[in-house]
């Protein structure tokens, strides 16, 4: 998680990455011993081709230049060919110039918000009227966490939980989600002065807090 901030990709993470996307799809970068490989998009002889699954051709060609390029995951049709399969994270929402977020690292990586979204949410709070909504993923091995206030302009939130792989499972993926949803409903109390209010948190994790507090012994099944 070294690599990413607000969903802005550091500089120093890019020589770390197998496969770049172009800002409009029209080329793949393939990072090899020799520089970048550039892989060009196809030109649809019949129809419209969708970029997600268009096919791209290697050029046999390097470049040295990576310019807003995002992460990206392609599967191989065969030695010359590939298909885009999925792009990385990108900017979304207001950046915030004090990366008051940065402090917690792994926990708040992510944040789609802005000041109309942040005095609704402390609005509804300080009228007892607050909501949150969390889910939490296990897949493939990886585990990711999401929230959302609700409000006509809501705040988003993901991240990405760490650990090492006998500690990966469906729970710690939803706890890492109400652990974002009240990192963030913290903050917002302490950067508005709320010292009195309600903000109710909806979660599918019965199961996961039943667990971490051993109310229960886990379902296996």
């Amino acid at each position: 998680m070294e690599g990413w901030y607000n969903r802005i990709w550091k500089e120093t993470a890019k020589p770390l990455c197998t496969w770049l996307v172009s800002p409009n799809a029209a080329t793949i970068l393939q990072k090899d011993k020799k520089g970048w490989t550039v892989w060009t998009k196809n030109t649809p002889i019949n129809g419209r081709m969708r970029s997600q699954r268009a096919q791209y051709t290697n050029t046999m060609g390097y470049t040295a230049t990576v310019v807003d390029c995002r992460l990206c995951s392609v599967d191989k049709t065969s030695a010359e060919k590939l298909q885009l399969r999925d792009i990385g994270p990108v900017r979304q929402g207001e950046a915030n110039p004090n990366n008051q977020w940065k402090k917690y690292g792994w926990i708040v990586p992510s944040l789609q918000t802005n000041k109309t979204a942040e005095k609704k949410m402390v609005q509804n709070i300080r009228d007892q009227q607050g909501k949150i909504v969390t889910d939490g993923s296990f897949n493939h091995g990886r585990m990711t966490a999401a929230f959302m206030s609700i409000a006509k302009h809501p705040i988003k939130g993901s991240n990405m939980i760490p650990g090492h792989k006998q500690d990966h499972s469906s729970y710690r993926g939803e706890l890492g989600s109400i652990l974002l949803a009240i990192t963030v409903t913290n903050e917002m109390c302490k950067k508005y002065n709320i010292t009195k209010g309600k903000c109710t948190l909806g979660v599918d994790s019965k199961g996961a807090l039943a667990t971490t507090f051993r109310w229960k012994r886990p379902n296996t099944r």
